[in-house]
């Protein structure tokens, strides 16, 4: 959402759209359903950051007016019916590994993201340093395909038995990852996460803020 130092505050009438009610039907969502939901508003906003509202004026007032129907954007799944990504083991798709290395440069403190002056460090080692980083409770190891399987099992469970011994210090993790369906029932339904999106993305295609009040008291009456 933008700063509402920048913009004109939008009035009661026209923010009569917004009705809490309207997205109820959340708690009977699927995984496609959420998948969908998320889709359409990403795209919304993909054409806003390109300074493009025009294109999805017309979209954001079905939005307005149903914003639990899906509006047709398509939906990708990215790595997920690979044979690696299991309840514990998940393959190092290009997301990932955009996130890893961008996480380990923040840490770093470098610009580069490779090069001369970039120190060889475990990054494992530098994620479990740091408690606000999303890998603290994940590993990562290459693995040669050419050795011989035994080896490979030896080797992986020599660094499995180290890296759990030397994990042991961390805090203690609820493991809810992927568990995508429990998350929308403990925290964006009950947060209103969604229909807190739509009053930002209603900032972004109007350039007029959401008065404070109106926000609050109309999420959480």
């Amino acid at each position: 959402m933008l700063s509402s130092r920048k913009m004109p505050e939008a009035t009661a009438e026209e923010l009569e759209w917004f009705k809490l009610d309207n997205y109820t039907g959340l708690s009977q969502f699927t995984p496609l359903d959420w998948a969908r939901l998320v889709g359409d508003r990403l795209a919304i906003r993909r054409a806003l950051d390109a300074g493009n509202p025009e294109a999805v004026s017309a979209v954001f007032e079905s939005i307005k007016a149903t914003p639990l129907e899906w509006l047709g954007s398509d939906i990708r799944y990215i790595g997920a019916d690979h044979a690696a990504n299991t309840a514990a083991i998940k393959s190092l798709n290009l997301n990932r590994l955009r996130v890893l290395v961008d996480e380990a440069v923040s840490l770093l403190g470098v610009e580069e993201r490779a090069g001369p002056g970039c120190p060889d460090a475990v990054v494992d080692e530098l994620f479990a340093g740091n408690p606000k980083s999303p890998f603290q409770r994940y590993a990562h190891v290459m693995v040669s395909i050419d050795a011989p399987r035994d080896r490979i099992v030896a080797d992986f469970a020599r660094w499995l038995d180290s890296w759990l011994a030397t994990s042991a210090s961390l805090p203690g993790f609820d493991y809810r990852n992927g568990d995508y369906m429990e998350k929308a029932t403990r925290i964006w339904i009950p947060h209103r996460a969604v229909p807190l999106y739509d009053l930002g993305l209603f900032e972004l295609t109007t350039g007029k803020s959401v008065p404070s009040l109106f926000r609050w008291s109309m999420l959480f009456p």
